[in-house]
Order: C-alpha cells, then sequence, then structure tokens
C-alpha cells in the first residue's frame, strides 16, 4: 500500500514540476503586451471648463476655412513627416506641444516654427488640468511656454489646449499669460488607431465651416494619421477649403459696421454684435443675454482700439 502511494505521490510532484517548467518558459519566451500610453485614451467633451475664459472652437476667418491642429508632440518621426506634407501642400497648421518632447525635440520646435505654422502650449507632461488648483496650472503652463520659448527665443505662443480636453480653470491661467485656449469641431479619433480611411472619412463627414480638426503627430502610434493627412490635405486644398489658425481672442478682429449689443434686440444664430469692447457672435436665438456672462455668445475677438 505504501508503494502505491508513493508511486501516485512521486507522479503527482513530476506533473507540477512540468507545469512550472512550461509555465516559466512560457513567462520568459513570450512577448508582453504592449503597455497603453497615457495619452491614448478618449478625450472628455472639448469645451468641458470650469473657467470664466471662453473656449474657442474655430478658426480665425468665417467661411469655408478649417484649422488642422497636431497634438502631443513634437516627435522625431511623425512630426518631420507630417511637416513634410504641410510643406508639400503649402498648407499652415498649429502645433500643441507638450513640454517634456520639447525639451526632447528642440530642433523640431524650431522648424515648426520656421515654416510659418502656429505654436500652442499643450501642458508640460499632459497631465489633466481638470482638479488641479490654480498655481499648479499657471506652474505648469509657464514652464512648457519657458521650454518652447529656449528653443526658439521670443517665440509667439497664441494658443494653449488643455490634454484630453479636461480644462478645469486652465482657460483663466491661459488668458492671464496671454494664450487663447482652443478645444475643437471635428475628433476622428486619430488616437483609437481606427485606420487611415476611418480618420480620413470622419473628416470629411464632420467637417463644417470654421472647423477646427483634432489630430496627432506623437503621444502614441501616428502612421495612420499621417496617411490620413497625406489625402485629406490636397483633397480639402482642390476643393477650396482655407487651412487658417484657431481663432485668436488676443488678437484684435474688424468690428467696423457690426451694431452695438441691445438688450431689447432679438438675435439669431450668427448674428455678430460689439460689446465691452469685443465682438461676439451668437450661437443660437437670443434675447437679453448679456455678452461675455453666458453660453449664448461666442467671443469673436478685440475690437481695435
Amino acid at each position: 500500500m505504501l508503494s502505491v502511494v508513493t508511486r501516485v505521490a512521486a507522479v503527482m510532484v513530476t506533473a507540477l514540476a512540468s507545469a512550472t517548467l512550461a509555465a516559466t518558459t512560457a513567462s520568459a519566451t513570450s512577448t508582453p503586451e504592449p503597455a497603453v500610453r497615457s495619452y491614448d485614451r478618449a478625450p472628455s467633451a472639448s469645451t468641458t471648463t470650469a473657467a470664466a475664459a471662453p473656449v474657442v472652437t474655430r478658426t480665425q476667418r468665417d467661411g469655408k476655412a478649417v484649422s488642422f491642429t497636431f497634438d502631443d508632440g513634437p516627435h522625431p518621426t511623425y512630426t518631420p513627416q507630417v511637416l513634410d506634407l504641410l510643406a508639400q501642400n503649402q498648407l499652415k497648421a498649429t502645433f500643441c506641444l507638450v513640454g517634456t518632447e520639447v525639451e526632447k525635440y528642440p530642433d523640431l520646435v524650431r522648424r515648426i516654427n520656421a515654416e510659418g505654422h502656429a505654436l500652442c502650449n499643450h501642458s508640460w507632461q499632459h497631465d489633466s488640468m481638470q482638479t488641479k488648483p490654480v498655481a499648479d496650472i499657471r506652474a505648469d503652463l509657464t514652464r512648457t511656454s519657458n521650454a518652447i520659448r529656449a528653443a526658439v527665443p521670443n517665440a509667439v505662443i497664441k494658443y494653449y489646449r488643455a490634454p484630453y480636453g479636461e480644462w478645469g480653470a486652465s482657460p483663466d491661467v491661459a488668458q492671464e499669460l496671454g494664450m487663447t485656449s482652443v478645444g475643437w469641431s471635428v475628433d476622428p479619433r486619430d488616437w483609437a488607431l481606427p485606420g487611415a480611411d476611418a480618420i480620413a472619412q470622419s473628416v470629411r463627414t464632420n467637417l463644417r465651416d470654421t472647423g477646427v480638426v483634432l489630430l496627432h503627430d506623437a503621444g502614441g502610434v501616428r502612421e495612420q494619421t499621417v496617411s490620413a493627412v497625406r489625402v485629406l490635405l490636397p483633397e480639402l486644398k482642390a476643393a477650396g477649403w482655407f487651412f487658417d489658425v484657431p481663432q485668436d481672442l488676443n488678437g484684435a478682429v474688424n468690428c467696423t459696421g457690426i451694431p452695438a449689443w441691445s438688450p431689447t434686440q432679438v438675435y439669431t444664430g450668427g448674428q455678430s454684435v460689439t460689446h465691452a469692447g469685443r465682438k461676439w457672435t451668437a450661437k443660437w436665438w437670443t434675447q437679453n443675454n448679456t455678452p461675455g456672462t453666458n453660453d449664448v455668445w461666442s467671443n469673436a475677438g478685440l475690437c481695435p482700439v
């Protein structure tokens, strides 16, 4: 009886050892799943903010205008490819730069600026601003702008975009620092890697006059984005789209002939007025809603003094 028990125990030990060896071998030889980069997650709504300062989602000019914006760079592989495509088509874009990447690749920042593209502050290391204290936000944005200006002395940084569109109080801080906060009106979700054709088709389907398109030249694998941009740039240019910068609320706009706002006047979407030294455009029907105190009016910029 003891002999049988001994043999059974030996078989069990052998089986257990074999299983352990197999698991160890599999662990040593298999390739682990790549970690998903923190940048690659769904953004929040582009205008979710607790701040008083506005977040723009349109181009500077009216009509058939579009602004292509590229987030999370610069990247040593994808940013040069995007810049080459823009140069080939003689078009301009806006690059929202992450401070840590600016420090790594200052030559690319210099190229972006030298080729006439707009610079945008996209935070130091792509942290959400949703719950950050104002002092921390100010330090973050200042550090990022300083890095950009270390690469390009006296660089003009007109724009700021919060990572993931999670703004918190950051638009107010950006405004204090002389930057307009830029959201988007078209998000083809290129970060989710749906395929170049899907990215391009999403832009075609959702683009409207004065649209701001959210794209990424870094923060993950961006080959699909580059492929989509290769198709979209000449296509949209041939269709008569003007490639513009986002609306700059710190720059003067033409207010000639635009009437002053009146609390008794009824306004419909698209109508413009002047009030408190700025031009405002109604988003929808309104009456007796003071521009600058609600979401009814879009801030279109400063009127020249």
